[in-house]
C-alpha cells in the first residue's frame, strides 16, 4: 500500500472536481477497469501521438511510475494499479466491460458536463466537413442516458449501426446546436484532448465552403472547403485569447503585412446573410491579435 501512495494521489478521487467528472469520463469512454480477487488496475492505453495527453492524465492522478510503450500497436499505455481506484470506478458505475453496464455516475449537471467532456474526447469523432460530431457507444442503455442528461436545447439523435457487434451512435448536427454544445463543454474547463477541441473548432458554417473573402481588395479563396493553415493557427490562438470569436486573415496590402484578426462568429454570419462580407467591416467588429 505504501508503494501504491507514492505512485498516485488518492487523493485526487476524495472530492468531486471538474478534472476528476472529465478523468471519469474519459476512463467510462476508453479505459479499462479490471478487478479480480488478486489484482485490481485501471488500464488507459492511446496511440503514441496522443502520448502527451497520456501523461496530462497521469499528471491529474499524481502518477509517478513508468508508461508501458508498445512497438507493436505504436501505443502508450498508464496502468493504475490500485484497489482504491478501481473500487472508486465500479462504485460510480464505470465498469469493464462497458456493454454490461446500466447507469452512469450520478454527478450533479455541472459535473456532468465535464464527464461529457471526457466521453467525448474518449469515444468522440468530428467530422472536418460536416457540422456534426458523433460519439460511440456498444451499450444502447448507456447512449440514451448520455443524450437524456445533455441540455434540451442540444438536440441529439441515436443510430443503430451493425458491425461486428451491434452499436450505437449518437449523434449531434447543425451548425449552431454545435455552438451550444461547444460551450457546455469547453466552458471553465482545465483539461481536454486539444486536437479534437481544435478541429472541433474548425466545424465549417454552411456559407464557408463557398466563401471568398474580399477584405481590403484582397481576395483569399478556400478551395474545396479545406481550411489552409493560417487559419488552423488562428483557432488555436483563439483559445489563449478570445474563444467565442473566430480567426480571419486579413492583407492590407497584397501580398504583404498579412495578419491574423478575430471576429465575433455573430457578427461574421450576420455579414455572410446580409451579403456584407466583401463591404466595409462595421467599425469595431475586428479585434487584432494579442502580443505575446
Amino acid at each position: 500500500m505504501r508503494r501504491i501512495t507514492k505512485i498516485i494521489n488518492l487523493k485526487f478521487f476524495d472530492t468531486m472536481t471538474e478534472q476528476l467528472a472529465y478523468f471519469m469520463g474519459f476512463v467510462s469512454a476508453d479505459g479499462y477497469v479490471y478487478k479480480s480477487t488478486k489484482k485490481s488496475a485501471l488500464l488507459i492505453s492511446l496511440a503514441i501521438k496522443d502520448k502527451g495527453f497520456l501523461f496530462d492524465l497521469g499528471d491529474l492522478v499524481g502518477f509517478k511510475g513508468k508508461y508501458i510503450y508498445s512497438k507493436q500497436t505504436n501505443s502508450v499505455r498508464l496502468a493504475l494499479n490500485s484497489k482504491q481506484v478501481v473500487d472508486f470506478f465500479v462504485n460510480n458505475n464505470i465498469t469493464s466491460p462497458s456493454y454490461k453496464r446500466k447507469n452512469l455516475p450520478n454527478l450533479s449537471k455541472d459535473m456532468f458536463r465535464h464527464f461529457f467532456r471526457g466521453y467525448f474526447d474518449g469515444d468522440g469523432y468530428v467530422r472536418k466537413s460536416h457540422a456534426e460530431v458523433s460519439i460511440i457507444c456498444g451499450n444502447k442503455s448507456i447512449i440514451y442516458k448520455l443524450a437524456a442528461l445533455l441540455p434540451s436545447d442540444i438536440k441529439t439523435t441515436i443510430r443503430e449501426v451493425k458491425r461486428v457487434n451491434i452499436c450505437y451512435v449518437l449523434i449531434i448536427t447543425g451548425f449552431k446546436n454545435l455552438i451550444r454544445l461547444k460551450t457546455y463543454m469547453y466552458k471553465d474547463s482545465s483539461i481536454c484532448l486539444l486536437r479534437k477541441k481544435i478541429v472541433f473548432e474548425n466545424l465549417k458554417h454552411k456559407n464557408w465552403t463557398s466563401l471568398s473573402n474580399n477584405l481590403w481588395g484582397y481576395t483569399r479563396s478556400w478551395k474545396h472547403g479545406e481550411f489552409p493553415a493560417w487559419l488552423t493557427d488562428g483557432f488555436a490562438q483563439a483559445e489563449k485569447y478570445n474563444s467565442d470569436k473566430i480567426p480571419l486573415l486579413i492583407v492590407k496590402e497584397k501580398g504583404k503585412h498579412e495578419e491574423i484578426v478575430f471576429i465575433k462568429l455573430d457578427d461574421f454570419t450576420n455579414m455572410i446573410n446580409k451579403g456584407k462580407i466583401n463591404g466595409k467591416i462595421p467599425k469595431g467588429v475586428l479585434q487584432w491579435l494579442p502580443k505575446n
